[in-house]
């Protein structure tokens, strides 16, 4: 039953589970008081008390009680995609934003169009044609967002990077099973039941990557880095071409092989390889936010009077998300003039058609759906700010990955690293 090796002292590997500043040797006072604080019936502390005064090095596995019936505490990681942060921040980028790159133009180190270098002054009427068009940043719908997650998911997984930008799948409904909730469906004749994915689903999904991989969107980001001496500077990468780009071929391959094939070679194997815009992947491993892959199934739990999320609320959510510690007021605070969070929220078309009070009806509906999922402990409209009215919103610090505090994530992680006995 347990481990011999000649030495009285708890693995400190086999411990880790447990907690990481247990050391190797202990005294016998101070082993046995840890043993005593163990969730397991009487008899098997007295075990381990008499295993640990012969000499027996106590494991992990010795540790775990045979009659636990706790269940695994299961991630909100597992329910979350790791969003690039350069794609979140362009998402919310507006023309507002863009005057303001147009105030700062001097302080920006380099300008690019794509790969190609661009001087300032080209930048510059660059800037200015995206103003008078009225830049919203990425805007996308119900089932692209779905998509882009779902992808996020996957280049996470297969750790892309700006110097490999794609992910490679053995079939589409890789890129499913991260997407959509397997349903059970009946077959009509014999009444069998199984779990598939709804074919409309899969159908809306289909089209949301299509529109995905052929529609031009501009993007525009301001990437800030340090120099040799440790100076803060700022490039701007501008591009206009679709955000994802999707190779279908015909027989499997491993990546080493595919990595090095053309275009034209990759149609003749049986692989799908997805590439996005490299710059989203720019130090993505250090820049990212955990968002919700789903949000719709949280709000249909939490909300039942829900029956549709709508865009808004969904790039509300994310709104959210994208604000790290040193962007909040008080440590939860976010403010916004409602104007700015209409564009924002890409409802400044429906602003002009429709007027001020539908938009308002949608924004204030957001801000209480979000409070009731936990996403905000509160808010607040027509607030003084310093020049004009502001809504202020009181994050839920503990809903967000990033602004959790590090005592809370320690504890949350040495719970998940337990497991029970089957």
């Amino acid at each position: 039953m347990f481990m011999m090796n000649g030495r009285k002292g708890f693995s400190r590997t086999s411990l880790k589970m447990y907690d990481e500043r247990i050391i190797d040797k202990w005294d016998g006072e101070k082993a046995l008081k840890f043993i005593d604080k163990l969730k397991m019936n009487e008899e098997k502390k007295k075990e381990l008390k008499k295993a640990w005064r012969k000499g027996v090095t106590i494991t992990a596995f010795d540790l775990k009680d045979k009659d636990t019936k706790t269940a695994p505490v299961k991630s909100e990681i597992e329910t979350k995609a790791k969003v690039s942060s350069h794609y979140l921040n362009n998402y919310f980028t507006t023309d507002e934003t863009l005057k303001n790159y147009q105030g700062q133009i001097t302080f920006f180190n380099k300008f690019f169009l794509g790969n190609r270098p661009l001087t300032k002054q080209e930048a510059g009427m660059n800037l200015d044609i995206a103003i008078k068009n009225g830049y919203e940043g990425i805007s996308t719908t119900y089932y692209e967002d779905k998509a882009i997650k779902g992808l996020f998911r996957l280049f996470d997984k297969q750790n892309a990077s700006e110097q490999r930008p794609f992910i490679v799948l053995d079939n589409i409904s890789q890129l499913y099973d991260e997407i959509l909730e397997k349903k059970v469906t009946k077959k009509r004749k014999d009444g069998y039941e199984f779990r598939d994915f709804s074919g409309a689903e899969v159908k809306q999904i289909d089209e949301g990557l299509e529109s995905l991989e052929t529609t031009l969107r501009v993007i525009i980001i301001k990437i800030s880095k340090k120099d040799k001496k440790g100076r803060k500077t700022y490039d701007l990468i501008m591009a206009k071409e679709p955000l994802i780009k999707i190779l279908r071929s015909k027989e499997n391959m491993t990546k080493e092989e595919l990595n090095k094939l053309t275009e034209e070679g990759l149609r003749q194997t049986g692989q799908v390889k997805i590439s996005i815009l490299p710059i989203f992947l720019r130090d993505y491993h250090k820049y990212y936010k955990l968002l919700p892959k789903d949000i719709s199934k949280e709000v249909r739990e939490k909300c039942k009077d829900v029956k549709k999320v709508s865009e808004p609320l969904i790039n509300f959510i994310n709104f959210l998300h994208r604000h790290d510690r040193n962007a909040l007021i008080n440590g939860n605070e976010v403010r916004r003039n409602r104007l700015t969070l209409t564009k924002e929220l890409k409802l400044e078309e429906q602003r002009e058609k429709r007027g001020k009070k539908y938009i308002n009806n949608i924004l204030f509906k957001c801000y209480d759906i979000a409070k009731r999922t936990g996403y905000l402990t509160g808010y607040k409209i027509d607030q003084r700010g310093k020049t004009e009215l502001v809504d202020v919103f009181y994050l839920n610090v503990l809903k967000y990955e990033h602004l959790k505090p590090r005592k809370v994530k320690e504890d949350e992680n040495k719970r998940l690293d337990y497991v029970p006995k089957p």
